[in-house]
């Protein structure tokens, strides 16, 4: 399963999350995290998931509040596939989330 672990600054565990994923067929469909960004006021935080990098799912974004809850999630519904890499995906000023994604 994905896990997300936020560690404060001072090195302050805040808190961990796995994330259990699934398509409605598969379960654990996505288990890895490959990229996490924070908004710009770092009240929330943005994980990209991938299923091994190997390009089989699409994609999916999982935005937690800063303690822990989950904020709402984002999943590719056109059957697009692919991946976000690690730097790819950005809050811009305004909150909405830029993704650069490689697909097959």
């Amino acid at each position: 399963m994905p896990t997300v672990i936020y560690i404060a600054k001072g090195n302050y565990f805040w808190w961990g999350k796995q994330i259990e994923t699934a398509d409605g067929t598969n379960a654990g469909i996505y288990d890895q995290v490959s990229d996490i960004t924070f908004n710009p006021d770092a009240t929330r935080i943005s994980a990209a998931l991938d299923r091994n990098g190997l390009y089989t799912s699409t994609f999916m974004i999982v935005i937690f509040n800063k303690d822990g809850s989950v904020y709402g999630s984002f999943k590719e519904s056109t059957g697009l596939r692919g991946k976000i890499r690690n730097g790819g995906h950005f809050f811009d000023s305004t909150n909405l989330i830029t993704a650069a994604v490689d697909v097959s």
